[in-house]
């Protein structure tokens, strides 16, 4: 699709949703896998004045209709128009599906509203501490300024163009497309990575100048496809985010790459997509680093009680800059806790080397970061504790080289003879594949604080040694 036709689409698609009483400001819910109607969608909701709520297109209905109803959704759009019927059976409004149920019509008389930079443009959910979604509110700012940002470290320009694999609905897919979007490249939509050797033949075919993925996409080609027998020498860069990737990964793929640069990226979320920025000519002076900040963001590595700390020391990486979120959607207490005197806190704890460049040495939170989704355990825990039989259960994460952290739970039984195929089947019906535990333990007891909270560090210390980070059984 060129620029032209993709502009005419979304301001018919604006007016399409104007005429069904999308108003500025209101609630979108996008649930639909990367597609050109997917890409149309978002640009047209944003036209509209309207807030995009993206969601994966597998999400469950009783998911589905939750954030519905915590953000008032006014329309839900669907991307797969065989889950139009079973969405709209539960969902609390209107649902169309892109492809056909919702037509882009000639405009209305109903004008198109002038969208202001301070106004929300995406509501991005992702895990909380407390297990419940939160929902991350972006401003077209936000987004602005972190896609201008990203260009400005990776020198993009019109000749640009890239392969993507990452999720649309995910941060860090949304800002490679904004980021192809602001230059003018060009975005290839390739969603068959579970088949990654079919992806080594679309990077071929296409021969982008670029190419994105998190940890888990570069162990997955290096050591499961024909990528290192392959001539790449057409890649100008290749970026990789969403989760630290292990040293001995980056070495070989800057070993097979000779000719290409590799950037390493940090970021979250909350700041739009990205942080930090480790250039190509410091990969090998600075092995395992997350770099500098982006262009006008601020960063600090901090003690508990917010005074900067020296270099060598860790303390939780805060920061601040015009990509930073405006905070979390109807929960001004998360939003205080996240943003105080103006800076993003992140939960994660790094340290300062003398040059200045920052090293994440681990996570503040128990999250679980599985294929580079961030996962709370209490939302694996409440699906598994309504199993017969279960008396409690921890979840918590393993190393896994594929997945950067497989997600494992421990279980104490009532009566010693809960099913572990059965906890599996309800997980896989209720919960998103990244979420689905890999491993299952059973223990007498789970560990806890003298006030009951669970010690999930005590669970990860004991279980490591079960498995290896290849994701296989130790024998025994």
């Amino acid at each position: 699709m060129a620029y032209a036709e993709l502009d005419r689409r979304r301001i018919a698609f604006a007016h399409a949703l104007r005429k069904h009483g999308v108003h500025p400001g209101a609630a979108v819910l996008l649930v639909s896998d990367n597609s050109i109607e997917y890409v149309v969608a978002l640009f047209g909701t944003l036209t509209a004045a309207a807030t995009v709520v993206p969601l994966p297109g597998d999400t469950p209905v009783e998911k589905l209709r939750t954030i519905a109803g915590i953000v008032s959704a006014r329309v839900i759009l669907v991307g797969r128009a065989a889950r139009l019927d079973e969405i709209q059976r539960e969902a609390p409004c209107p649902v169309f599906t892109l492809a056909a149920g919702f037509p882009i019509e000639p405009r209305t008389s109903l004008a198109l509203p002038t969208v202001g930079a301070s106004e929300l443009a995406l509501l991005l959910f992702t895990s909380g501490t407390t297990g419940v979604p939160k929902g991350v509110m972006l401003t077209h700012a936000n987004l602005v300024a972190n896609a201008m940002a990203i260009v400005k470290c990776l020198s993009l320009t019109h000749d640009d163009s890239v392969v993507n694999i990452l999720p649309f609905f995910y941060s860090y897919g949304n800002s490679v497309l904004l980021t192809h979007l602001l230059v003018g490249g060009t975005v290839v939509i390739e969603n068959r990575f579970s088949f990654p050797e079919i992806v080594v033949e679309s990077l071929l075919e296409r021969q982008p100048t670029g190419f994105y993925g998190v940890p888990t996409t570069f162990y997955m080609l290096l050591s499961r496809t024909s990528f290192p027998q392959r001539d790449w020498t057409f890649l100008r860069y290749v970026a990789q985010a969403g989760g630290g990737m292990r040293v001995d990964t980056i070495r070989r793929l800057r070993d097979l790459l000779p000719k290409t640069d590799v950037y390493i990226m940090y970021g979250q979320t909350e700041a739009a997509a990205r942080l930090t920025v480790l250039p190509p000519a410091q990969l090998d002076s600075k092995l395992g680093a997350i770099g500098w900040p982006l262009p006008d963001v601020a960063i600090r590595v901090v003690d508990e009680a917010g005074e900067e700390l020296p270099a060598g020391e860790t303390g939780e990486l805060v920061a601040q800059g015009p990509n930073i979120m405006a905070g979390y959607y109807g929960d001004p207490a998360s939003t205080r806790e996240a943003l105080r005197d103006g800076w993003l806190h992140t939960g994660d704890i790094a340290r300062r080397d003398e040059d200045g460049c920052l090293y994440v040495v681990g996570r503040k939170s128990d999250f679980i970061k599985s294929a580079a989704v961030r996962v709370a355990p209490a939302e694996i825990e409440e699906v598994i504790a309504a199993c017969d039989g279960v008396e409690d259960v921890a979840a918590f994460g393993l190393e896994d080289r594929l997945l950067g952290e497989a997600v494992a739970v421990c279980v104490t039984t009532s009566s010693g003879d809960v099913d572990p195929a059965e906890i599996l089947r309800i997980c896989s019906r209720r919960l998103p594949p990244h979420m689905v535990p890999k491993y299952i333990f059973f223990d007498n007891e789970i560990p806890k604080t003298a006030s009951g909270k669970k010690q999930y560090f005590r669970l990860r210390e004991k279980y490591r040694r079960s498995v290896d980070v290849d994701g296989l059984p130790h024998p025994g």
